[in-house]
């Protein structure tokens, strides 16, 4: 949070305008330490405990220091695997000192892998994805089993990197360059073949970096020494999802089904019913959408 006054102020004029005092929250996934553990099976009640016994062997904070929870991925004979999310207790302050500040409520934190799953993963689908949320300032990677989520990371690269890019090699105004980001996108027209050059320099560092995250997922055993279950399709969603060619760019660059995700899959609609809201714009309220539905979850 740069500036949290300021942000406060917003939340509160919000709080004024829609009247109400719950929020649900997503904490900075570059702030969050994830990982799967074993433990014996022991009472309820010792869980924690135990959990924070062997904390500092997977989150490089100070004792005391980390806030976790955790979920029960599975029960085997003698064992339960787990998994935890551990955070800086300071960095969970800041943001309970934000809504203090605004007169809002927590009604939860979570990662922000959590909501996307939760909205792009149909209810009830075990498959393996890898949800990318393309957004302005930074992408997030995500990769869910069953809805889980299994692994996350972020990466400092977003539309506003391509955009600037069109600005540096075409010399127009951040607006111009926008329009021609959005128009145009990587369709590889004659008249667009200076406009694909630019971007795909910067669309390919950023498939560099899901590469890496999806090889490495794809080959590597987890922390248990067990064998990952391999990414069966890539989901596509942010406020620059819909740039033109970025499915079929990285579908033909991964070997993997790449599709722009669908914020509604698990909403309740009557048949033909269309939501007030088109499907590009859908896109950028993915993590929101996602964060609603967990009102809804044991519904």
């Amino acid at each position: 949070i740069q500036d949290s006054r300021k942000l406060a102020s917003t939340l509160l004029d919000l709080k004024k305008t829609i009247g109400v005092p719950f929020v649900r929250l997503t904490l900075p996934e570059e702030q969050i330490y994830l990982f799967t553990i074993s433990i014996p099976k022991i009472p309820a009640e010792q869980i924690r405990g135990t959990i924070e016994l062997s904390l500092e062997q997977y989150v490089p904070l100070p004792t005391g220091e980390a806030i976790f929870d955790y979920d029960l991925i599975r029960e085997e004979a003698e064992t339960y695997i787990l998994q935890v999310a551990a955070i800086s207790g300071f960095v969970v302050g800041s943001y309970v000192d934000l809504c203090k500040e605004a007169k809002l409520t927590p009604a939860c934190f979570e990662l922000e892998g959590g909501p996307l799953a939760r909205v792009l993963v149909k209810n009830e689908d075990p498959k393996t994805y890898m949800l990318i949320d393309f957004g302005d300032a930074r992408t997030g990677i995500v990769i869910s089993t069953g809805k889980r989520v299994l692994f996350s990371t972020t990466v400092p690269l977003g539309g506003m990197m391509l955009t600037g890019l069109i600005e540096k090699s075409f010399g127009v105004k951040n607006e111009e360059a926008e329009i021609m980001k959005r128009t145009h996108g990587l369709s590889r027209d004659v008249e667009n073949v200076e406009l694909f050059n630019t971007l795909i320099g910067g669309v390919s560092v950023l498939k560099d970096e899901i590469f890496k995250n999806y090889a490495y997922w794809n080959t590597h055993k987890d922390e248990l020494g067990n064998a990952r279950p391999q990414i069966d399709e890539i989901i596509i969603s942010g406020g620059n999802a819909n740039l033109i060619g970025i499915t079929e760019y990285l579908e033909a660059s991964l070997k993997t089904p790449v599709k722009l995700g669908n914020v509604w899959t698990n909403m309740n609609y009557e048949k033909n019913y269309i939501p007030d809201m088109n499907f590009d714009d859908s896109l950028s309220y993915a993590t929101a959408i996602g964060l609603a539905l967990g009102d809804f979850e044991a519904d």
